[in-house]
This record gives C-alpha cells, structure tokens and sequence, in this order.
C-alpha cells in the first residue's frame, strides 16, 4: 500500500463507526467463523494483511495444525 492509500484507509476509518473484525473457533469441531464490518477499504485491508499479525498468517497456520492432526498423526480419537 502507498501513501495515499494509507491516508485513505485511515480517513475511513476515523470517519465511520469503528470497523469489528471477529474471528471464532469451535473447537470441538475446528470449524472457524469469520465476521468483519466496516467500510470496503477497512475490509480489503484486514483480509490482505500479510504481516505476522495478519489474519492470511493465522489462517495458515491453523489450516498447517489441521493437517497435521488429521493426516500426519491420525486422529485423536483413534
């Protein structure tokens, strides 16, 4: 993202309520439930985010667990 771009995003969001973002796990079934609302640019931001802290980083990492679980180690309930 640029400058300009940057600049943008954070008009938006001081100018509109306060983007939420929630990401649930149920556990017993690792089936995961995203809800985000705000402005388009808040949502384009937040589901692009790379860093380490970024939402693409975690689901990665948990779609990695997942398969470990389920294919590497068999099931647990085996």
């Amino acid at each position: 993202m640029g400058y300009e771009e940057d600049e943008e995003f954070i008009e938006d969001y001081l100018s509109e309520r306060p983007p939420q973002a929630n990401l649930m796990l149920d556990p017993e079934s690792r089936i995961w439930r995203l809800e985000i609302e705000g402005s388009a640019s808040f949502l384009l931001h937040f589901m692009l985010d790379v860093s380490e802290n970024g939402l693409t980083k975690k689901l990665w990492d948990e779609a990695k667990f997942d398969r470990l679980i389920t294919y590497d180690l068999g099931e647990l309930n085996e």
